[in-house]
């Protein structure tokens, strides 16, 4: 029996962590490639994003009630942890989201074309949006957890560089805005943007 789907959940204007979206995640320790990833962090005074994160998980929560059995799942095995509570002073104050997926995820440019891998510039620290989607994990090693699936990610602008490291559905271009005003695409990208 397949383990139930969980919600889907936009992202606006968060600061992009270890991207690796054109090209599967290579694992230093054993030279092998893993998976598409990007991770998301928002400052802790962004409580609207975290109502809709929290809602999202309470809701998945209910409807796995068979697979949990009365056990409950704690904080540490699900996608989304306190900044605070990690060891790099660059997470303080913030919340931050792991996602992952084996199939490689939608990329787009501001304007919701697919941006091309020449043209990378989902980095470390720079804005997008995202689309992530719950899914429940039940594994020897890891145990229950609840853990976010990589589905898109749009460019908004650059960011500050942080720290020193650095197939999804056609439907989820819809969940993103035109950010150019169907205007060309813009070479600046410091400019506020209006949502």
């Amino acid at each position: 029996m397949a383990a139930p789907a969980g919600g889907k959940i936009i992202l606006k204007n968060v600061i992009c962590l270890y991207p690796s979206v054109f090209k599967r995640y290579l694992d230093k320790k054993t030279g092998e490639e893993t998976r598409y990833q990007c991770g998301f962090m928002f400052p802790k005074s962004d409580t609207e994003t975290k109502a809709k994160i929290d809602k999202e998980i309470e809701d998945f929560k209910v409807v796995l009630t068979p697979q949990l059995g009365g056990k409950k799942i704690p904080p540490s095995k699900i996608f989304i942890t306190d900044g605070d509570e990690k060891t790099d002073s660059i997470y303080e104050g913030y919340w931050v989201i792991s996602s992952k997926n084996n199939y490689k995820p939608t990329v787009l440019n501001r304007n919701k074309t697919n941006m091309e891998e020449s043209r990378d510039l989902i980095s470390m620290g720079c804005i997008v949006n995202a689309k992530i989607s719950l899914w429940f994990s039940d594994h020897a090693v890891g145990g229950k957890q609840i853990l976010a699936n990589l589905n898109a990610v749009q460019f908004v602008k650059a960011g500050s560089l942080l720290g020193t490291g650095g197939g999804a559905a056609i439907d989820d271009i819809d969940d993103f805005d035109d950010l150019t005003d169907g205007k060309e695409e813009c070479v600046e990208f410091d400019e506020d943007i209006p949502f």
